[in-house]
């Protein structure tokens, strides 16, 4: 038997175990912001993906065909993600007594020079609940969510739970070589 090997610490094997408690308390920590229940402050519909169905402007109601598939949902862990039927924009959201603040946001950048009047007014109003900084009003139920800012009424119908996130990758499990 090696004394040596067993009578003095090991540097490596210290910095193994502290790297290791590390990463465990970051795990931790991680989990418990994950986890968190959607009932905590937050607006309504955290945990759904929601359709839009209406959008209301300059005193003009105008309903969304199927064809136009705008999405947003929330997830309980503060992110968001929304498609305008264009451009997919993502961020984060902290609730406030009325509904919720986009903490910060991006988008994809593809251009849209198409005719289509509603497709415009739907890009723009989701925009709107979506850009940095905006002040969201949000109410609903189970099966309705509206979001207001000054210029748009937004209302969505449930279309099923929100992702997770980060989504799961198309690899996990697999092993590639």
């Amino acid at each position: 038997m090696n004394r040596a090997a067993f009578g003095r610490p090991n540097p490596r094997g210290i910095a193994l175990v502290l790297l290791s408690g590390l990463v465990l308390v970051a795990a931790c920590g991680c989990a418990a912001r994950v986890s968190r229940s959607p009932s905590s402050s937050g607006p309504v519909g955290v945990g759904h993906k929601w359709r839009l169905t209406e959008v209301a402007a300059d005193g003009k109601t105008a309903p969304i065909p199927e064809s136009i598939t705008a999405t947003i949902q929330f997830t309980a862990d503060g992110q968001f993600l929304a498609d305008d039927s264009v451009n997919a924009v993502f961020g984060t959201w902290v609730g406030t007594p009325a509904g919720y603040r986009v903490g910060s946001s991006g988008t994809t950048l593809v251009a849209y020079a198409g005719p289509d009047s509603t497709r415009l007014e739907v890009m723009s109003a989701i925009g709107s609940v979506t850009v940095a900084a905006a002040d969201v009003t949000a109410h609903g139920s189970e099966t309705t969510l509206t979001l207001a800012v000054p210029k748009y009424t937004l209302t969505f119908i449930q279309a099923g739970p929100a992702v997770t996130f980060p989504p799961p990758s198309p690899t996990t499990g697999s092993t590639q070589h």
